[in-house]
């Protein structure tokens, strides 16, 4: 039996959706089979045009909690905006659509800020999947404490991953929401905002299965995103009262683009290292079928195989 629509649920899971037919359907039942049942899932189809409205249109008449809204494509900040003024919940939890939420999610970090009520937001420790949900590994970015998080985030890091994390809600709309002049790092700006309305932390739990794929933001529009973040950056250090500086993101810590061949490399030694066998010998093939040549591909099959 579809779950009883609430008024007044204590979270709203936010999820923008735009051409995501192949991922939608697993992201949409990881919460719908969360733990914690209090809660509306909000979805604002930001004018797709391949098969993601009618996976929406047949979903929605099995959940009486999935509220579907359908506009012409304006981009994730005005999608994420109007889910936000659309939450009646106590608490905002995004979930991007081509990611997954595990079970526990919304019921531990319902529980962290019950009992943390200066928190405005809490994430979790990420494990990134592929395309296929294999895993990958665990972002090693992921900081603990208000002072940590905020310090990495002044630097341009990625301490906090907004899909894996839940906002209160009144404290979003006190800081204005998204701003649409960021996008691509729409989130790194809320962020920032909201660790100057009061503090964020993460839990030490996975909450966030965060998947990796070449059609993603992250590898698509990579080469936009070092002047967003330095001007995200600028903005903070005005509002803070503190001292421009000549370079304000850590080279180190921008995306960075790489070709095929070095991702899979990569994406082998780190599942390899986090004893993620079967995707370490998926990647550890693929880049040697590209370069079956190079010392490299022979040296990173054979661990690959062995283990280790």
């Amino acid at each position: 039996m579809p779950a009883a629509p609430v008024k007044h649920p204590t979270v709203s899971v936010c999820m923008p959706a735009y051409n995501v037919e192949r991922y939608i359907r697993e992201a949409i039942d990881s919460v719908l089979n969360q733990t914690f049942k209090d809660f509306e899932l909000i979805i604002i189809d930001d004018g797709s045009t391949d098969g993601t409205h009618a996976i929406l249109e047949e979903l929605d008449k099995k959940d009486t909690r999935i509220r579907i809204v359908t506009t012409a494509n304006r981009g994730v900040s005005a999608s994420a905006n109007e889910a936000a003024l659309m939450a009646r919940g106590e608490f905002i939890a995004r979930l991007d659509s081509d990611d997954v939420s595990p079970p526990d999610r919304l019921e531990k970090q319902v529980a962290f800020l019950r009992s943390h009520p200066e928190c405005v937001a809490v994430g979790g420790r990420v494990l990134l999947i592929d395309e296929s949900g294999l895993p990958l590994y665990q972002m090693p970015e992921i900081q603990f404490g208000s002072a940590r998080i905020d310090s990495e985030l002044m630097a341009g890091g990625w301490p906090i991953v907004q899909s894996a994390s839940m906002y209160r809600r009144d404290a979003v709309m006190a800081v204005g929401g998204y701003r649409g002049q960021f996008s691509l790092h729409e989130d790194h700006d809320l962020f920032l905002r909201l660790a100057e309305h009061g503090p964020l932390d993460n839990l030490p739990d996975v909450t966030l299965h965060y998947r990796r794929h070449v059609n993603s933001i992250t590898f698509t529009q990579v080469s936009k995103s070092e002047g967003v973040l330095e001007q995200i950056l600028r903005d903070a250090h005005v509002r803070r009262g503190l001292p421009a500086k000549a370079a304000l993101v850590t080279p180190s810590r921008l995306p960075h683009e790489m070709n095929l061949l070095a991702r899979c490399r990569h994406w082998a030694w780190m599942s390899l290292k986090s004893r993620h066998l079967n995707t370490a010998r998926k990647y550890a093939w693929a880049g040697f079928r590209q370069a079956p040549f190079s010392a490299d591909s022979w040296k990173l099959m054979y661990c690959a195989l062995r283990g280790r």
